[in-house]
């Protein structure tokens, strides 16, 4: 008998099944980590036995988990540890963010900062080199757009990475001017931000374990239960690994791993769906073209 009882029960609950055969249920059953039944709570009261956990839920609605089948995950959790939040609401917010990053940053180091999207401040524009100046001239700033594809960088930033006022646009890349002078402004575009990136503190091995723990949790609040990791380096595959033997992987995680990885994941005879039902190896993550949402792409 102890073969069909379950580990957990939810009772009274209105549960959207995305079963067309099924749309509704008020109660399941979890056995093992998989549904054994989804019904009415005369269902499932006798599986519940002394060990089982049983949630009722008095009402409460109950939705499949949601797949994100595009973000970045590992390297978002990575900028939440290490980057300040700048998913905020005006210029003035953000530079108080950077601020606060800037005081814990010591002489030599990096403030950075990611998730800035113009449309959402009451600004309506892109940072510039004089925004991020007022935050420190000392220290090297560096922002992230949300799309990924444009950047912000501080005169600071700019003169360690070798960019002037008369430097050329580099291959791949764009380097923003002020209209009427023509000097740089600190908006970087694309591939122009590669000589900045080079300068970064490294992510190490205890940053990628504190960012995966984190956005576990920021995910799975919102209900996220399965993402497509849309670029997984060999350093955040290797995480990613550890995270599920330690039983640190809340979601179901189907990575797409960087190009240069192809050659030797070809080489080695893995192919697309090795792995688990936790982890597995999906595609490859090419970039051709810009984004949209930094008005870097061909038809914008």
């Amino acid at each position: 008998m102890i073969d069909y009882i379950a580990d957990i029960v939810v009772i009274n609950a209105n549960i959207h099944t995305v079963n067309s055969k099924q749309p509704k249920a008020e109660s399941f059953a979890v056995k093992n980590g998989r549904f054994i039944v989804v019904g009415n709570n005369s269902d499932t009261t006798m599986l519940i036995g002394p060990n089982t956990k049983v949630f009722d839920l008095s009402g409460n609605t109950i939705i499949p988990g949601f797949i994100d089948a595009h973000i970045h995950v590992l390297s978002s959790g990575s900028r939440h540890v290490m980057a300040a939040d700048c998913d905020l609401r005006s210029i003035t917010d953000v530079q108080d963010a950077l601020k606060r990053r800037a005081d814990k940053t010591e002489k030599g180091g990096w403030v950075q900062g990611f998730k800035y999207d113009d449309t959402k401040t009451e600004d309506n524009r892109f940072l510039t080199s004089n925004d991020l100046d007022k935050v420190s001239t000392e220290l090297p700033i560096y922002v992230a757009h949300r799309a990924g594809h444009v950047y912000y960088a501080n005169s600071k930033a700019l003169a360690l990475a070798g960019y002037t006022d008369t430097s050329p646009d580099p291959h791949g890349g764009k380097l923003g001017r002020d209209p009427n002078t023509g000097k740089l402004n600190g908006v970087i575009y694309e591939r122009a931000a590669e000589p900045i990136r080079n300068l970064l503190p490294k992510i190490d091995s205890n940053d990628r374990k504190r960012g995966l723990k984190l956005i576990n949790s920021m995910l799975s609040e919102v209900g996220l239960t399965s993402v497509h990791d849309a670029m997984v380096s060999n350093d955040e595959f290797v995480t990613y690994q550890e995270g599920l033997n330690n039983d640190e992987l809340n979601l179901r995680v189907y990575m797409l791993m960087h190009r240069a990885h192809f050659p030797d994941l070809k080489e080695a005879g893995i192919r697309t769906g090795f792995g688990n039902n936790r982890l597995k190896v999906g595609g490859i993550k090419m970039v051709s073209d810009g984004a949209i949402a930094a008005r870097t792409a061909y038809l914008s």
